[in-house]
């Protein structure tokens, strides 16, 4: 609107990427995302050490843009520095989990539904079950010691209304077993016995 070239709105964001207003770094984090991500990519460490959760989000997202291998090489070192604060590594954790295949996710999501830290572990079981379901992370987070990871476990693992994905089962998948379906039958059987004896004259 001020005839401010493209070149000088690029140093006006990189500039404020140093602001003491979240939201003005938000702002910038996130133009320089969708016209620059390179110059994100220079400001890679401060970005993801940033006090807010959305400039920490759009830096990781634009990594994985510019340099994928590398990006997830160092989420990976990142994640598994127990010295990091919590919320910074929340943030690579949901930045990998929202962007990787399940096949790349499956051992971080299954060593993080069992971490002591019940953010880091509710983190993974989201997205578990939102986007990676997997029987190896639900057997693991069977064993969560935080009780909603325990549950998320256990609804995906359920023999009649799990997931088949996360390894567990329902009536009419085909990936269940001849003997999963045998158990199924007897159980209907049992049950249209039990409420024909219930039924009235009888």
């Amino acid at each position: 609107a001020f005839d401010i070239s493209e070149n000088d709105r690029s140093l006006i964001a990189t500039s404020a990427l140093n602001s003491k207003i979240a939201n003005v770094r938000g702002i910038a984090a996130e133009y320089l995302a969708d016209s620059y991500p390179e110059r994100l990519w220079i400001h890679f460490d401060q970005l993801i050490a940033d006090d807010s959760q959305r400039v920490r989000g759009v830096a990781w997202n634009a990594a994985l843009r510019v340099d994928r291998a590398t990006t997830i090489e160092r989420a990976t070192e990142f994640l598994g520095n127990e010295s990091v604060a919590v919320a910074h590594r929340r943030s690579a954790l949901i930045a990998l989990g929202t962007a990787l295949p399940t096949t790349q996710m499956v051992e971080m999501l299954a060593y993080f539904v069992v971490h002591l830290n019940p953010e880091l572990a509710a983190d993974a079981a989201d997205l578990m079950y939102k986007h990676h379901r997997h029987p190896v992370a639900a057997t693991a987070a069977r064993h969560s010691p935080h009780d909603n990871v325990r549950e998320i476990a256990e609804r995906l693992l359920d023999p009649q209304h799990g997931s088949p994905a996360a390894g567990g089962s329902r009536p009419g998948d085909p990936t269940r077993s001849t003997t999963d379906i045998f158990e199924d039958m007897i159980r209907q059987l049992e049950t249209k016995q039990s409420n024909q004896n219930d039924a009235p004259g009888r």
